[in-house]
């Protein structure tokens, strides 16, 4: 479903013209909706929430490690220790 805060009451072409693309794309074994609302609530962070999955997946529950930790950089990840003293590092990719 998709909530919408219309700036006018749209006719039912203007809705078929919104409706209708995203359906040919997604496919007829998904359902959309479009709702019609006169506001769309923050959440608790103070923001919107561009969208929201209601999907069940093989992924829910699932800890996803810390997105915040940077990766190595390329001078970390091109040392000797990472691939030993017998590797020619101008020519690894």
């Amino acid at each position: 479903m998709m909530r919408v805060i219309p700036f006018h009451t749209p006719s039912t072409q203007e809705m078929a013209a919104l409706v209708q693309p995203v359906i040919a794309l997604l496919g007829s074994d998904v359902q959309f909706q479009v709702a019609l609302v006169p506001e769309i609530p923050i959440d608790g962070n103070g923001k919107f929430r561009v969208y929201r999955s209601h999907i069940r997946s093989a992924y829910d529950g699932y800890e996803w490690p810390d997105q915040t930790e940077k990766p190595p950089c390329v001078s970390e990840f091109m040392s000797e220790s990472h691939w030993g003293p017998d590797v020619d590092k101008k020519n690894t990719r």
